[in-house]
């Protein structure tokens, strides 16, 4: 029999790692783009990524308790080159 909790460990830090992939991601784009309204989109995307990791966390903690240890490898891979 699974545990729900340890489920929805799993789950969140899948999300956790996917949003640090996100970050990662669009603040590399960032630096490689010339055209500043452009760059600023691209910015606020990894800040939108930040905001997202920072509420898993808070939902991590509220619904499994302690800190968030052993991300996974990988994320959902979406962001990979």
């Amino acid at each position: 029999m699974s545990d729900p909790k340890n489920e929805i460990a799993e789950l969140i830090k899948f999300g956790i790692k996917t949003e640090i992939e996100g970050q990662n991601f669009y603040s590399t784009l960032a630096q490689k783009i010339v055209h500043p309204d452009a760059r600023k989109k691209i910015e606020q995307l990894a800040h939108d990524e930040m905001n997202h990791e920072r509420r898993l966390r808070t939902l991590y903690v509220k619904c499994v308790g302690g800190e968030v240890t052993d991300l996974p490898s990988q994320g959902l891979g979406v962001f990979k080159d």
